[in-house]
């Protein structure tokens, strides 16, 4: 299972290094990788959230094609550009991705298009979901703990 979510904005940031930035001034503890230009991301993009390296797929999209696809979601207009955000089941990977997420709409005076909810939602949601999947995994780690026990596994 992947969840996706997208960042509609009119304007792109130039840089990663901008990227960068704008997480910084949102106090995010996440480092981007800048080892490729942003005009060509394309799949994984390493980063790492505190201290511990992990990663989200992040790629453009084409904004009209996607608005077109999306029915049930009411857009105040055209946007130009959407940067796509993937990742699997990975808590670090879901944080870092709504973490990034919220920073580049910010940025770029976008919105966010959350797949999960379905919904439009703002950077600051984006930075509240992101704080509860940080505060969720103890939790998800004990439960995997405790089945592994019960289950024999290592």
């Amino acid at each position: 299972m992947s969840i996706e979510i997208y960042v509609f904005s009119d304007r792109q940031l130039t840089t990663i290094e901008d990227w960068q930035q704008a997480l910084d001034r949102r106090g995010a503890p996440l480092r981007l990788s800048v080892t490729r230009p942003f005009a060509e991301l394309s799949g994984a993009l390493p980063a790492v959230l505190r201290d511990r390296p992990t990663a989200f797929e992040c790629d453009h999209f084409d904004a009209g094609e996607l608005m077109d696809e999306t029915e049930d979601v009411v857009f105040d207009h055209r946007w130009r550009y959407v940067l796509a955000f993937r990742w699997g089941g990975d808590l670090a990977a879901s944080e870092a991705g709504y973490l990034a997420a919220a920073a580049y709409a910010d940025a770029t005076g976008g919105c966010i298009l959350d797949g999960e909810e379905g919904a439009l939602i703002t950077p600051d949601r984006a930075t509240e979901i992101a704080d509860e999947l940080k505060n969720s995994g103890p939790m998800i780690a004990e439960v995997i703990r405790r089945a592994q026990q019960r289950f024999g596994q290592p």
